[in-house]
């Protein structure tokens, strides 16, 4: 799609960043100050995406957002505008928490998982 715009992509499946600026971190997500990052994002090389909380429209969970079930994916893009980062449950389902995040200015939203919502919801 050309409404996509990635915004950093690297080759880790884990960018380092200072522990003193990470608020919250899972093995889907990590949260500083100033950005979210998704991680094993694209696919097939696990890079993640790094998006600046000043480009975020809203996040909000799947149930908010009404994904239906043909349009939640492991990893990569469903029958839906959502482009999922990797996130595998049981069998072939996704995690329990999952949330969408819309970016300004794009159709195209990503999904991604997180372990604590609680926390989640503390840093955001």
């Amino acid at each position: 799609m050309t409404d996509y715009i990635e915004l950093n992509n690297t080759n880790n499946n884990e960018e380092k960043i200072n522990d003193t600026d990470i608020l919250y971190n899972d093995k889907y997500i990590q949260i500083t100050n100033n950005e979210i990052m998704l991680k094993k994002y694209y696919f097939p090389s696990f890079s993640s995406k790094k998006i600046e909380f000043s480009d975020i429209e809203y996040i909000c969970s799947d149930q908010e957002y009404g994904v239906d079930i043909l349009g939640y994916k492991v990893w990569g893009m469903g029958l839906s505008t959502i482009y999922w980062a990797y996130g595998k449950g049981r069998g072939l389902s996704r995690p329990k928490y999952n949330y969408i995040l819309k970016k300004h200015n794009t159709t195209l939203c990503s999904g991604f998982s997180v372990e604590n919502p609680t926390e989640f919801f503390v840093c955001i």
